[in-house]
């Protein structure tokens, strides 16, 4: 699993700014009032947490990439470097019982990708809320990205690279909502919905800038193959992925809960 801290603000803009921008209905489904003292897990660059802080008291945005917090940082947002594993652990920061709402947009897909460290997060997020607090969360669900997923194991699988290998470079947790609803009720939450949905959506280029920005991992370990991967997947989704006009989609799957801490 790579360490290094590979993601670019500058890419992020570039070819995910639809990130931030998909996110009236999650937004909406968090019901913040404006005593609420928030925390956003996964803030990245800043722009949908600088939105959060119109709508409630305080926010403060935890993310695991100093790349992305330097950005975060010129909003004038109070960011700290925290991975998400280390929420348990970061009591000076995050003190106990001291948010009435944790929100997580398209980050939970990343901070759940080691099966060992799950329980751990769940039980960080609700050692810092409330009691009676929110978590709401959307991230890529069970099915999510399936055929770029599938090309890129594809790739390697026929270069000869053992199926492990390639699980280890994933970077990835798409869960279901079994899979989630076990997590949170054993880290003692109650859930008030769960779901998963379908949304197609559209790329700034093609499907290169998308593994360039999001699934970097995959090369990295290789990155002599690189080219040769992004061509391989270009390729093998272009039939099902460019529409008429030239436009590019990959067909995202979200998963979305609301959960409260009883």
């Amino acid at each position: 699993m790579v360490t290094e801290d590979l993601w670019s603000a500058e890419k992020y803009v570039k070819n995910a700014s639809f990130v931030p921008q998909m996110t009236s209905s999650i937004v909406e489904m968090a019901k913040l009032k404006p005593t609420d003292r928030v925390l956003d897990i996964g803030c990245g660059d800043g722009v949908l947490t600088k939105k959060l802080s119109s709508q409630c008291a305080h926010v403060i945005g935890v993310d695991a990439s100093d790349n992305l917090l330097k950005a975060a940082k010129a909003k004038a947002l109070e960011v700290y470097r925290i991975p998400g594993q280390d929420i348990l652990q970061a009591k000076t920061v995050l003190p106990d019982a001291s948010f009435d709402v944790v929100f997580s947009n398209a980050a939970f897909h990343w901070i759940l990708r080691k099966p060992e460290e799950r329980a751990i997060v769940m039980q960080g997020v609700h050692r810092v809320l409330r009691k009676g607090g929110r978590f709401v969360v959307e991230a890529g669900g069970f099915g999510n990205v399936a055929e770029a997923m599938t090309s890129i194991y594809a790739f390697y699988l026929s270069r000869g690279v053992p199926r492990e290998t390639i699980d280890d470079l994933c970077p990835f947790y798409f869960g279901s909502e079994h899979g989630y609803m076990k997590l949170l009720e054993d880290a003692g939450f109650q859930v008030e919905s769960i779901g998963i949905f379908d949304r197609p959506t559209p790329l700034v280029d093609d499907v290169r800038g998308w593994i360039d920005t999001f699934a970097f991992n995959f090369y990295s370990a290789f990155p002599e193959w690189k080219q040769d991967l992004l061509d391989f997947v270009y390729q093998a989704m272009k039939f099902v992925s460019e529409r008429e006009d030239g436009r590019w989609f990959v067909q995202y799957k979200r998963l979305r809960f609301s959960a409260l801490k009883p």
